[in-house]
């Protein structure tokens, strides 16, 4: 009975310890990249802290579209506009729409992000950045990007829980600085489908464009609302995937959903071996010795490790049957305090 002194505290750490991975192993997961330098089909499969598979479909977005945001920089007032197709290069008259004189003064073919900065003073624009944010490099289609799950998000009543994704796509280079294009997507089932993005803010000098954009497509464990009408030839498209999402869906949730991830099952296994050892030691050291202290030497433990696992057995079996008040030396098996 004096070893449960030991035991019992010991699962108790045990258990807040598990709490704590678990904790920490949410975070590593969220913070986990999927990454691909090929190409980007608009499809994210994104695994959270359960190992749940969160699926999302960026091809049911509205595109192309084309964002203003105006900021007073007096005397003189900045236009930002930013022409976006996630999942397809720009049409041309979008990314051929701000040629100027010169032939670089536009951001040209494989675009994903055309961002265009303008001067207006007294009436008179003055154009004083257009670059690639986003799109392929050296023409030959691909994109680099990365995606991973963000922020926790309550929805609606607060008992269903969301979490942002976080998508960053390379664009080129433009004046020696590589350009990058970084969405926040939000679940936001009262968006309407058509919502467009919010620019965050634009740092040229540090290759940074960044956007939020509260979407009901962002949502992976909600009903979606109808896809925007598309034309005929693309119709099967982007609803293709629906077809098996939804099974795949239920698959996770019957086999994962609320369960321990890998990391945490180590964890466990490792502390119910290290508590097992540490309680048949004590149990060991006060039927060997007398007294109730913590096993020190493992060799010796090994050694007597079958003889203890069946004098352990017949220990547990004469207790359970005694109700827990049986005559002690009847679990010693002829061992004797010295």
């Amino acid at each position: 009975m004096r070893s449960l002194c030991f035991t019992i505290p010991l699962l108790l750490a045990s258990a807040a310890l598990i709490s704590t991975v678990q904790r920490i192993e949410a975070q590593l997961l969220t913070t986990l990249d999927t990454r691909s330098d090929g190409h980007f089909n608009c499809h994210l499969s994104l695994s959270d802290a359960s190992g749940q598979s969160n699926k999302y479909d960026l091809t049911l977005l509205p595109s192309p579209i084309q964002i203003v945001s105006e900021t007073a920089t007096p005397p003189s007032t900045t236009l930002t506009e930013i022409a976006l197709s996630l999942c397809h290069s720009l049409p041309d008259h979008l990314s051929d729409r701000w040629r100027r004189s010169s032939a670089e003064n536009h951001c040209g073919p494989d675009t994903r992000v055309c961002t265009k900065v303008s001067n207006v003073l007294d009436g008179n624009l003055r154009v004083t950045n257009i670059l690639s944010s986003a799109g392929s490099v050296g023409g030959a289609g691909e994109v680099e990007w990365s995606a991973q799950l963000g922020h926790e998000l309550s929805i609606g009543s607060g008992k269903d829980v969301e979490r942002s994704v976080m998508l960053s796509l390379a664009g080129q280079m433009y004046a020696g600085i590589k350009q990058h294009t970084h969405i926040e997507f939000f679940c936001d089932p009262d968006a309407e489908s058509e919502s467009k993005p919010t620019l965050k803010f634009l740092d040229i000098q540090a290759g940074n464009l960044s956007l939020a954009w509260h979407t009901p497509f962002a949502c992976a464990h909600r009903a979606l609302p109808d896809p925007l009408p598309t034309p005929p030839d693309e119709d099967k498209g982007p609803q293709a995937p629906s077809d098996t999402d939804p099974a795949s869906d239920e698959e996770t949730e019957d086999g994962s959903k609320g369960g321990w991830g890998w990391f945490t099952w180590i964890v466990v296994l490792a502390l119910l071996g290290a508590v097992g050892w540490l309680a048949v030691g004590t149990w060991h050291n006060y039927n060997q010795y007398g007294v109730v202290r913590l096993p020190g030497a493992a060799t010796d433990l090994a050694r007597e490790a079958p003889y203890l696992a069946r004098e352990f057995a017949r220990h547990v079996a004469a207790t359970l049957s005694n109700l827990g008040l049986g005559n002690r030396n009847s679990g010693r098996g002829g061992y004797e305090p010295v």
